[in-house]
């Protein structure tokens, strides 16, 4: 055998079989530049939009304009709000140990998880028991 003789084996396909410089392995793939389905989600929620609150616009983004909403909601009483909102929790936790609280905000920000939690098993409660009846 020469010297120069390529080795076919693991991890070595055969020369004829593989992609030739300057060519792309998935020519009909994604084209460059196009958004991904990320993109496009975080585009559309970081829009502005006008909203008006107590008689006055204000612009806000729709992705405040949506937790702002639930976050209401949520309040007045929506089972499924409370449970969207509560799954915030661990993301609001990391938030305010970077932030260091004081010990007010951090106890209103335990009461306030204590409360979705308490949204979110009778939420849980009332949907086992619509299965019952």
């Amino acid at each position: 055998m020469a010297k120069n003789s390529y080795q076919v084996g693991f991890g070595k396909p055969p020369k004829h079989t593989q992609f030739k410089k300057g060519q792309s392995g998935n020519p009909s793939g994604r084209p460059k530049g196009s958004l991904s389905f990320a993109s496009i989600l975080n585009n559309a929620l970081y829009e502005k939009v006008v909203v008006n609150e107590g008689g006055q616009k204000i612009t806000r983004t729709k992705f405040e304009v949506m937790l702002i909403q639930a976050l209401n909601k949520a309040v007045a009483g929506d089972l499924k709000a409370a449970q969207f909102i509560s799954g915030f929790a661990p993301v609001i936790d990391k938030l305010n140990q970077e932030n260091n609280l004081s010990p007010d905000q951090a106890m209103d920000i335990k009461h306030a998880k204590e409360i979705a939690k308490r949204f979110a098993n009778t939420s849980r409660k009332e949907s086992k028991d619509e299965k019952h009846d």
